[in-house]
């Protein structure tokens, strides 16, 4: 266990995950490379050779109905529930042919290994707050998670357990990898903004699955909403070595200049985070924020999930019957008008912790 660092009042601890990327090892004349275990040092007289894991690719489609978790955070509203789901994110992910179950924080370990072995992928929302202060019982939660993805992934038999995170998300991801506090305050409006590109899209699995006139749009026009206090500069970004595990791929500037990641994608694992909102565009409505609902910032929405979705149908984990999966679902959970509450036409769920 270690002890997340940079921030005085964080006193969780959350459980160390070691990433082997790759083993040197000398072949002998009829070792393959099928004879070989990552992470395990072999010594034979020849030629030296890196070994890299099973690619991403090899992992095939394997259903069509895949359901995802998605972790309930602290929300504004603690009259209404400790814990909450704003519907966007929900219907976002339904929209790409997924069903949801909600996770809350605080439940047993157990709890929580019967879930990663009956989902398909894990989706970690925004929320206001720091992964560190405020949401620090979330993010202990989505470590549990992000551990044993990597942990599956990297076995002998490996399993495609995906992860997205979304401004909180990505967020929370980039303080577990990082194993600190690597976020700072910055000033960016709420509203829509274009990105920079920092990687060829050939090169990413999430970049290169996008439409080529989409793609074109992220830099040229502003179809990507972000509403965040917090953010992760590039300096921090290599400062923290996180470029080791992920792979930058587009940041934007606050209105002092600050240049931060607004995208991410582990480079050896299914683990994707955007600082954008995308679920803003179609599922959002409040007067408080003026997004940009184009026919471009609606298909990025779309294509971003639906690029999730299929790469959550690439484990075969399922619930064991019909009415388990209609227990967990978060359909029979009732969603609260929010206009009462907040003027806005946007519906939230509101749950308590069970313990």
């Amino acid at each position: 266990m270690v002890t997340l660092q940079g921030d005085p009042n964080w006193a969780d601890t959350l459980p160390v995950v070691l990433i082997g990327m790759c083993v040197a090892f000398e072949p002998d004349i009829g070792t393959s490379a099928a004879e070989l275990v990552l992470g395990e040092t072999i010594i034979l007289p020849g030629q030296y050779f890196v070994i890299y894991r099973i690619a991403m690719e090899d992992f095939p489609v394997l259903h069509h109905e895949p359901v995802i978790g998605m972790l309930a955070v602290h929300g504004d509203f603690p009259k209404l529930g400790e814990y909450s789901l704003p519907a966007s994110y929900v219907r976002n992910v339904q929209s790409a042919g997924a069903r949801v179950v909600p996770i809350l924080p605080g439940e047993s370990l157990d709890y929580y290994k019967r879930l990663f072995s009956q989902l398909n992928g894990l989706f970690i929302p925004g929320g206001p707050g720091k992964p560190t202060g405020h949401q620090k019982e979330v993010t202990k939660t989505a470590s549990y998670f992000y551990k044993w993805a990597i942990e599956a992934f990297n076995c002998g038999q490996p399993k495609y357990w995906p992860i997205w995170g979304t401004c909180l998300g990505f967020q929370i991801l980039a303080t577990i990898t990082s194993n600190s506090d690597c976020l700072m305050k910055c000033h960016c409006q709420a509203g829509s903004y274009s990105a920079t590109l920092k990687v060829d899209p050939s090169r990413s699995r999430l970049l290169s699955s996008l439409s080529p006139e989409i793609l074109t749009a992220i830099t040229s026009e502003c179809i990507c909403p972000h509403v965040h206090a917090y953010c992760l500069s590039l300096e921090t970004f290599y400062r923290s070595h996180l470029n080791d595990f992920y792979v930058l791929l587009a940041s934007n500037k606050d209105r002092n200049g600050l240049e931060y990641v607004v995208g991410l994608e582990a480079r050896d694992h299914p683990i994707f985070a955007l600082m954008s909102h995308q679920e803003k565009v179609c599922h959002t409505w409040n007067p408080r924020y003026q997004f940009d609902r184009s026919e471009n910032a609606v298909r990025l929405s779309q294509e971003l999930m639906n690029f999730f979705v299929r790469e959550c149908c690439r484990n075969d984990n399922k619930f064991g019957d019909w009415r388990t999966l209609a227990e967990n679902c978060i359909s029979g959970y009732r969603s609260t008008f929010m206009h009462p509450h907040d003027g806005s036409l946007d519906e939230y769920y509101f749950f308590e912790q069970s313990s």
